[in-house]
């Protein structure tokens, strides 16, 4: 399960079409064997229309003083850095962006999608210290907050985690981190929520085989500042086991899979209340990950992965949410210069909470398709157009909606 991440990489996905660099350095990474030195830096401008800034539902007119079409510039700035210095190691990896909205100006904000910390070995073993922090409008991901447009959702983690292990071999590692997640509206104030997470196992990895886990975590979400009805503060935690596998197939296939069991309950027990019916509001089963690329040649590469995790969640009167998402893309290089690529997902999210869902909007699948074209110029410099179409059906026909967005990108790599 990932209930630290807080499922918020969707918040940042206005930032800029191209994902941002990863420089994550796990214990368990730098227990195996020291790390190379990286450092990348892109410079990223974006010009982005898009037909339904609010995610109105068709038919009906935004929020007041909001306009429902606009165009967006973004300066971006994205960096994937690791420095190694002795049996120690530094890294940082991540996103800076502003966002200029040319007809609302009060959408006007900065996104950061950051994360660092240093590691150190010891023998056999490492220790790795980091933090993270995401800040972006929420509203893009969550079916029941049109008329909260302007919410700015900020997320800041820490974490600490040990590993002992061989290059090829058994290993150990536990891990503990927390995090805060904290809106700007004052009528979201009650969403926002702490996260402690504590997790621990085995590992075995052989170049031949491939890289294997099996462990264990615990995670516990309180709301603080929302009161249930019985007066206590509301929250749920959760109890898992997992394994994972990570594998090249020959030169072609690559795939990573983790396979888990999960128990989610509220801290508090609902109340009876006479004439309403009882809410869901516990989860057991599965969760799961996994990502599997394929070179079909030299110039045609296929990827699908599907997920699914249990994260907290905005909406009121709910207690967290099972998200399943699932995606399938193709990228295809047009003699040495152009790329041409096609993505399609599917989200879908339940939530479950003190207040029945007959009550509340407590399920939405989001369904997208992203093509796209980039030429590089250089090796430093490089151009990308896309279009994305984007479709939303929830359980209450007022939260659908449907918008298209085409955007264009300036990406200079150092």
């Amino acid at each position: 399960m990932t209930c630290e991440r807080l499922a918020l990489g969707v918040l940042l996905g206005a930032a800029c079409c191209a994902p941002a660099a990863e420089a994550q350095v796990t214990s368990d990474a730098l227990a195996r064997g020291a790390q190379s030195r990286q450092i990348e830096i892109h410079l990223q401008g974006r010009v982005e229309h898009d037909t339904n800034v609010a995610r109105v539902a068709d038919g009906q007119s935004p929020p007041a003083g909001v306009a429902k079409s606009d165009t967006i510039f973004a300066p971006t700035a994205d960096a994937s850095i690791v420095l190694p210095f002795g049996r120690q190691t530094a890294f940082l990896s991540g996103r800076a962006s502003y966002l200029f909205h040319d007809k609302n100006k009060l959408l006007d904000h900065s996104a950061f999608n950051l994360n660092g910390g240093v590691g150190g070995r010891i023998g056999p073993c490492a220790l790795t210290l980091g933090g993270g922090y995401v800040r972006g409008r929420s509203e893009l991901d969550n079916q029941t907050l049109v008329a909260r447009v302007q919410n700015i959702n900020e997320v800041r983690q820490v974490s600490t985690s040990a590993s002992c292990a061989q290059p090829g071999g058994i290993g150990v590692f536990a891990s503990v981190g927390r995090s805060w997640g904290d809106n700007s509206l004052a009528s979201l104030q009650s969403s926002n929520s702490e996260t402690d997470t504590a997790g621990g196992g085995i590992s075995y990895a052989r170049p031949a085989l491939g890289a294997f886990t099996l462990g264990g975590s615990y995670a516990k979400t309180v709301y603080p500042d929302r009161i249930t009805l019985t007066g206590e503060r509301d929250g749920f935690e959760s109890i898992g086991v997992s394994f994972s596998a990570e594998r090249e197939l020959g030169a072609r296939i690559q795939g990573a899979v983790t396979v888990g069991f999960s128990h989610v309950e509220p801290l508090q027990p609902p109340p009876q209340i006479p004439g309403f019916p009882l809410p869901r509001t516990e989860f057991e089963g599965l969760t799961y990950a996994a990502d599997v690329r394929y070179r079909a040649s030299s110039r045609l590469s296929l990827r699908a992965g599907l997920t699914k995790n249990i994260s907290p969640t905005l909406i009121e009167g709910q207690s967290f949410e099972i998200q399943e998402s699932y995606n399938v893309g193709a990228t295809y290089q047009l003699g040495s210069r152009i790329q041409l690529g096609l993505t399609g997902r599917q989200r879908e999210s339940k939530t479950r909470g003190d207040v029945p869902e007959s009550l509340v909007v407590s399920d939405a699948r989001t369904r997208t398709a992203v093509a796209t074209l980039r030429y590089r110029q250089t090796r430093s410099l490089s151009f990308l157009v896309s279009g994305h179409l984007e479709k939303r059906t929830a359980d209450d026909d007022v939260f659908n909606y449907s918008n298209e967005r085409v955007s264009f990108v300036v990406d200079y790599r150092f």
